[in-house]
């Protein structure tokens, strides 16, 4: 699967010229919200990707190990517990999969589908996401207890890759926060429409596949 790795490559190029911490992965260390995602305005410390700030969120797959080698989480920028104010904010997750695992002609769309909304199953407590469906924005509140009481991306981060891991198809997660002011939000924007474009494009072709019985040859699409 490599219809994503030109845009892994140039991101990761990209984070290679930026101050990058990386964040030990706490395992089962924050609670999930039991069903009640809500932060209201009043208990919110403050909001990442707040509406006039950036807010993009990137999800690719593939298939060359060099490209994403472990299970990973990579902060640019200020740990929750850092930001005082409404913040720019950016999640970006690459995922390695098994080729032989996801490429297999009668389970491909299931597969990759449900790959895809396992950033729809992450709910923390003290960390209410918005997605947008249409597009590649993310917002997220954080309410002031969470931050009270330790949220930090490390535990987040976690809990994503926890989340993907479910799936046998997926073989190692790179998880990566980006908070800084001074990060290039414009040129990352440009990746996310490519991924976006890339995706829309994949799932319309496992659509024909799947429905209309279309011709389809897995290993050339991706």
């Amino acid at each position: 699967m490599k219809i994503y790795d030109e845009i892994i490559k140039k991101l990761n190029k990209s984070i290679e010229c930026s101050y990058t911490q990386t964040l030990h992965i706490h395992m089962n260390n924050w609670p999930d919200n039991d069903g009640d995602s809500i932060v209201f305005v009043p208990d919110m410390a403050y909001e990442l990707g707040a509406a006039s700030m950036p807010s993009i969120s990137i999800q690719m797959m593939t298939t060359d190990h060099s490209l994403v080698k472990d299970n990973e989480i990579l902060l640019i920028g200020k740990d929750i517990g850092q930001i005082k104010e409404d913040t720019p904010y950016a999640r970006i997750i690459q995922l390695l999969v098994d080729e032989d695992a996801i490429l297999l002609d009668d389970t491909i769309y299931d597969s990759i589908k449900c790959i895809q909304h396992s950033k729809y199953h992450v709910h923390l407590y003290g960390f209410m996401t918005r997605i947008s469906v249409n597009s590649y924005r993310e917002q997220v509140r954080v309410s002031r207890e969470a931050v009270r009481k330790g949220l930090n991306f490390s535990k987040i981060g976690a809990a994503y890759i926890k989340q993907y891991c479910v799936h046998k198809a997926v073989k190692a997660v790179r998880v990566i926060f980006i908070t800084s002011l001074d990060y290039d939000y414009i040129e990352l924007e440009k990746l996310a429409k490519q991924s976006a474009a890339i995706t829309e494009a994949l799932d319309h072709a496992l659509k024909e596949f799947r429905f209309n019985g279309s011709d389809f040859n897995s290993k050339e699409l991706l």
